[in-house]
């Protein structure tokens, strides 16, 4: 009976220590490559991306300027996307 609980607790941690390096290991750079890379797949240049330092849950905000439009990417401390919003410039 106490084997089962056992195994889980063991389990329990090895997903926790590796959820913990991953978040440990990953870098703002990597973040911005990340989502320069789908702004790329959506059409844009991976040049048209800059980053910047987030406030709150928001660790990463990664803008895109350029053919689809300018598209920002808010990402957490391990990577996920929080929010993406398309921003339209000053219509001419």
């Amino acid at each position: 009976m106490v084997l089962p609980l056992v195994a889980l607790a063991a389990l329990l941690a090895v997903l926790a220590l590796r959820n913990g390096r991953e978040a440990a290991e990953l870098t703002e750079t990597d973040v911005i490559a990340l989502y320069a890379e789908r702004y790329a797949d959506e059409g844009g240049a991976r040049g048209d991306c800059v980053g910047r330092p987030g406030e709150g849950a928001v660790w990463v905000v990664v803008t895109c300027d350029g053919a689809p439009g300018r598209i920002r990417y808010e990402a957490d401390r391990l990577g996920g996307l929080v929010a993406r919003k398309e921003e339209r410039g000053p219509e001419t």
